[in-house]
């Protein structure tokens, strides 16, 4: 359970450097962030790929064949509406605000898993409605003063609550297919499959281009470190650990946002993100505490 407990810890803390070397490439190097998203997930999901062969579990490759369309739904939602949001809104607002929006998607699943079947709580209700206020609060940038449009973040805050809700139906609709065929394998196609319109929107855009070499390299480190290490990191804790129990480690990806922003980007935190940030904790713990069959093996947050 150790052993398990410290790679989710470590899955998490590389995902929380996804936010602050996200924002680097798109805002500060100037990278398109559909760019970015190809190029991180094309990679990432030819690694995967190799590193499922590698191990002899190839066959289970062929869920591709199998499930084309439940397969491509998943690409869409999961890998080209999450991975495009997230870095266009890392280009117009700070890595710690999209890093509290972007996970704060299990209190979106709450609400969407009603269509699949699951029961709401009371308990559920008031942890969604705590948690809603938690992003409004960092979306909107202040703690008094509440506008409907505030700050120069505010697109991009709204850019990332719905790279939260892209996930939150990416989790929502492909937790039954994960239960049965594995999370990493189904990861794995879905990067692949869904870097292929991120390819033809960035070629579209004129963006396709090979960037610079210090931007390569930063990408490099997202396709091969948080995105293809971390999820093999996350779905080893899970085969020793509950999902229930390793879920609120996901925790640390904010955190670690912050603390890795501070120093990198010269980030500082805003009263209303640390507000904000504690709401949305509480609604995910009141939302998830008595329903660990809500908390599937997330794919974090990705993460992510």
């Amino acid at each position: 359970m150790r052993r398990a407990i410290l790679l989710g810890t470590i899955a998490s803390l590389l995902w929380s450097t996804v936010f602050v070397f996200g924002r680097y490439l798109c805002d500060v190097l100037g990278t398109h962030p559909i760019l970015v998203a190809f190029l991180r997930f094309s990679c990432a999901g030819v690694i995967s790929v190799l590193y499922i062969v590698f191990r002899g579990e190839g066959k289970s490759l062929s869920l591709l064949i199998e499930k084309p369309l439940t397969i491509g739904l998943l690409a869409i939602t999961g890998i080209f509406g999450m991975g495009s949001a997230v870095f266009l809104a890392l280009d117009h607002s700070t890595s710690v605000d999209v890093s509290v929006i972007m996970n704060s998607n299990a209190i979106f699943i709450i609400p969407l898993a009603v269509l699949v079947g699951e029961h709401l709580t009371l308990r559920k209700v008031a942890g969604v409605i705590i948690g809603l206020l938690g992003c409004a609060l960092v979306i909107n940038g202040k703690v008094t003063g509440f506008q409907l449009i505030q700050k120069e973040h505010f697109i991009g805050n709204l850019i990332a609550l719905v790279a939260a809700i892209c996930w939150a139906l990416y989790t929502v609709m492909g937790k039954q297919l994960v239960r049965e065929r594995g999370g990493l394998a189904v990861t794995s196609l879905n990067m692949m499959v869904g870097s292929v319109p991120l390819f033809f929107l960035v070629a579209g855009l004129g963006e396709l281009t090979f960037p610079p070499l210090r931007a390569f390299l930063v990408i490099v480190y997202l396709a091969i470190f948080p995105t293809a290490l971390g999820f093999v990191l996350w779905y080893k804790a899970l085969e020793n650990l509950d999902a229930s129990r390793l879920g609120p480690l996901q925790y640390l990806v904010p955190i670690g946002t912050a603390v890795i922003a501070f120093f990198v980007l010269d980030e500082g935190l805003r009263l209303a993100s640390v507000v904000g940030m504690a709401l949305v904790f509480l609604g995910i713990y009141l939302s998830t505490i008595s329903a660990a069959d809500t908390m599937t093996t997330p794919a974090a947050n990705l993460d992510i």
